[in-house]
């Protein structure tokens, strides 16, 4: 399935990525073809999205614990799959001053959305 393939994210190197977590102006889920195929610096399919370094666990599985996907999914099920800086459960739930005037606004808070 075309739509599943996933071109190596890593150079030679590495290290070094060979595309951007964003999706490609000419080709991203359809049938069209870029123009630049493999060579391209955008992704091309929601797997190379989903699974990009910079987005992979990032964020929470809107489905929690009743995950169909399990270990595969993209996103994080816990505080502990999180691969991103992200609140402490007591700063949340007992914010302190220095808290919200240091950290709350100016660090990126994985739950997306109010809250």
């Amino acid at each position: 399935n075309t739509r599943d393939r996933r071109r190596p994210i890593f150079g030679r190197d590495g290290t070094t990525l060979q595309y951007v977590a964003e999706p490609c102006p000419f080709q991203f889920d359809d049938c069209r073809l870029c123009p630049k195929y493999d060579e391209c610096v955008f992704c091309h399919t929601e797997c190379e999205l989903l699974y990009h370094p910079d987005f992979f666990r990032k964020r929470f599985c809107s489905q929690a614990q009743k995950c169909p996907r399990g270990r595969y999914c993209a996103f994080a099920h816990s505080r502990s799959e999180l691969l991103a800086p992200h609140f402490e459960d007591h700063e949340e739930t007992n914010p302190t001053e220095d808290f919200i005037a240091h950290r709350f606004k100016t660090q990126w808070c994985p739950k997306g959305g109010p809250h």
